[in-house]
């Protein structure tokens, strides 16, 4: 399975679980949408490298957890502050303080975030660092 994404367009591994002594560790490949993840299409056991390349071992039936954990985090945490301040003065005329760009700005703000937690989701050191600490 090759995964490949532009501009958060394409398809990734999110949900990758904490990592034996062997960089062994199951993750699932997501079509996304601006880093956002749209469709689970399936669970692999997978093996890290130090290039951040992995080699699949083997196809697992899709967590059901994990989906909706990751479903989740990328489609309420993440994006409320993103929309948040738009959508309550779209919806109840409330008044933001600052000019309209304020907004955009704190969207732009939250985007980057979004990403920053879409590369955290899928980073196989960060399931590493967690593994150890868990020991």
């Amino acid at each position: 399975m090759h995964t490949a994404t532009i501009t958060g367009f394409g398809t990734t591994l999110l949900g990758i679980s904490r990592m034996d002594e062997d960089a062994i560790a199951t993750a699932t490949a997501w079509l996304t949408a601006l880093w956002l993840p749209i469709v689970p299409l399936k669970r692999y056991r997978v093996q890290f490298r130090e290039d951040d390349r992995y080699t699949v071992l083997d196809e697992m039936p899709v967590d059901r957890g994990e989906v909706l954990r990751t479903y989740l985090f990328g489609w309420l945490v993440f994006p409320l502050p993103i929309v948040g301040p738009a959508v309550s003065q779209w919806l109840f005329d409330v008044n933001v303080p600052g000019p309209w760009w304020w907004t955009a700005l704190w969207a732009l703000v939250g985007l980057a975030a979004l990403k920053g937690w879409h590369d955290l989701r899928r980073d196989p050191d960060s399931a590493r660092d967690r593994s150890d600490a868990t020991v």
